[in-house]
């Protein structure tokens, strides 16, 4: 017969409420005789009390036995003796009550019994008293742990899941220092590569021993101790391959009931879907970086250079800030076409993005294709006067710029025309005052800065005279 005996940490093993607060009467009326312990009690847990009085020639006489016991045993002990029965169960708990008798203390007690088969373990609370009379009394406190066997089998058997329930070790202290695996499914006792009689009965350190070494365990221990259910999630290797489990823990009595489930297929499909979202986001931010982008320079296009321009505009009406415009026009271009070839007008128009690229701030100023041989540069925070140094910068490097075709060395210029933008200014009418200070600058002769405001004088360059 399976048994338990404790006399210390009995609030703490206990599972059952009745117990708890039965205990918790008997300390709160100490000395008091059974009479008046008995008559506070509430009538709920009378009927899951047993009332036994020692016998002068051995053992021990039942003067009450409540109804919740009678029903789930189906019998009555009321008026019975414990020497009427010989079995262990009548035995042990004869030594049990004369223990309690003697020591004068309370003891806690899980045991099995085969007269009910529904009853996984029972626990009972044996407290001594002394009745009115002066004649020793035992009352217990039997509360069963039921399992609905059929059902409970039927789940076990037919889970695709990895199910155990275990009952906890405690030390003196009533520490959780191990567990019994008290029930298995034949799911998890195969994971074990044994059968479920030959995994039941054990220790769970014994059984599964790399749990204390990845830090299982103390969540265990931590769902036994709040009686709280928790859920995480862990990964395995098995024959060579990486998978992952879904670990669920349900207090059950002095321990709890555990079921992994395998969540390797849905990870796998999780982590395809995350990777295709991340490639679809990838491929649509490519694809507006491309409709946003001139193909031939790598700069913004107009429609990209635009929408920036539209945010410099939000930002300086909201926050009363500045930009400056500078657009810019290659002379000649057709004339380059019509002398090097397309391959290399394209190889000029290439060269002067990279200018503009160099001569501005990076992450800063913006710069855009905005037609065939017509660049813009937007300047946030920037000053009419900045920005026609700047576009007198760009002209001055732009124009000691050497290109090739084959062996042949040519230079191009370009001329510019630059216009701070006026708050709450329309977009159009900035956009119409930079051209119209940029078609200034070519009938001025070309190569020259033009500013709508003040222009700046040009610098010496000696390379195009």
């Amino acid at each position: 017969m399976y048994s338990e005996i404790h006399t210390a940490g009995i609030s703490t093993r206990c599972v059952s409420a009745e117990i708890r607060e039965t205990f918790k009467i008997y300390n709160e009326l100490a000395g008091v005789p059974f009479e008046g312990f008995f008559a506070a009690l509430p009538i709920d847990y009378k009927a899951h009390m047993a009332v036994v009085v020692p016998e002068p020639q051995g053992g021990f006489f039942y003067r009450h036995y409540g109804q919740a016991i009678i029903a789930v045993t189906g019998f009555d002990m009321t008026g019975k003796r414990t020497t009427d029965f010989n079995s262990d169960v009548g035995r042990f708990f004869s030594q049990i009550y004369e223990r309690a008798i003697a020591e004068q203390q309370p003891i806690f007690t899980l045991h099995r019994a085969s007269h009910a088969l529904n009853v996984h373990v029972w626990e009972r609370l044996v407290l001594p008293f002394a009745a009115e009379d002066g004649e020793a009394v035992v009352a217990a406190v039997i509360i069963p742990r039921e399992f609905k066997t059929e059902f409970l089998q039927s789940v076990l058997a037919s889970s695709p899941d990895a199910i155990f329930a275990i009952r906890s070790v405690r030390d003196d202290e009533c520490h959780v220092v191990d567990a019994m695996i008290v029930a298995v499914n034949d799911r998890f006792a195969r994971s074990m590569g044994q059968s479920v009689e030959q995994v039941e009965g054990r220790r769970l350190r014994e059984i599964m021993p790399g749990h204390w070494h990845n830090e299982i365990w103390p969540k265990y221990v931590k769902v036994i101790d709040s009686r709280q259910p928790d859920t995480f999630e862990t990964e395995y290797r098995q024959d060579g391959l990486d998978g992952w489990f879904r670990v669920s823990m349900i207090p059950l009595g002095d321990g709890l009931n555990v079921c992994f489930t395998d969540i390797t297929e849905l990870k796998t499909a999780l982590a395809s879907t995350e990777a295709a979202l991340r490639d679809a986001e990838a491929a649509r931010e490519e694809l507006r970086r491309q409709s946003f982008t001139d193909h031939l320079t790598g700069i913004l296009n107009r429609r990209g250079f635009d929408m920036e321009l539209r945010s410099l505009q939000a930002e300086q009406s909201r926050y009363a800030t500045q930009f400056a415009v500078i657009a810019i026009d290659v002379d000649h271009f057709k004339q380059v076409n019509d002398e090097h070839g397309h391959v290399i007008g394209d190889m000029v128009l290439i060269g002067v993005s990279n200018v503009l690229s160099d001569e501005t701030r990076a992450g800063v100023d913006i710069i855009g294709r905005v037609g065939g041989e017509e660049f813009m540069v937007a300047m946030p925070h920037t000053t009419v006067s900045d920005a026609a140094i700047l576009a007198e910068r760009l002209r001055f490097k732009l124009a000691r710029t050497a290109f090739y075709n084959g062996r042949t060395k040519f230079f191009v210029t370009a001329s510019f025309g630059v216009k701070q933008a006026g708050r709450a200014q329309p977009l159009r009418e900035i956009l119409c005052e930079v051209d119209g200070a940029l078609y200034q600058a070519k009938r001025a002769g070309r190569n020259v800065v033009v500013c709508v405001d003040d222009p700046v004088e040009p610098e010496h360059d000696s390379a195009t005279e």
